[in-house]
């Protein structure tokens, strides 16, 4: 993806998801984006709550550790299986 398509990120209107590869959040182009999220922001369980096969468990591997509980609770309210590991906690996933 070129510069100028990633800054066209910013435009968008509807949600989206943003994968990045790792390492890339503490000094590649998604550092943008993550300044610009909310992790308060309702979007996330707006999207879960419109899904008609909802995710088996979501995993919130980055940002601060209070925000990603909050967001983890909140997503548990809604009856999503929500989890944050650990620092190297190892996962297997199906």
């Amino acid at each position: 993806m070129s510069v100028e398509e990633s800054k066209s990120l910013g435009e968008l209107t509807a949600p989206a998801i943003i994968i990045s590869a790792s390492g890339m959040a503490s000094g590649g182009r998604v550092l943008h984006h993550l300044r610009t999220a909310s992790p308060e922001s309702t979007q996330l369980c707006e999207w879960v709550e419109s899904l008609e096969t909802r995710p088996r468990t979501i995993f919130f591997v980055h940002g601060a550790e209070d925000a990603s509980a909050a967001l983890e609770l909140r997503l548990r309210e809604l009856e999503q299986n929500a989890v944050t590991p650990r620092q190297f906690e190892r996962v297997r996933l199906p």
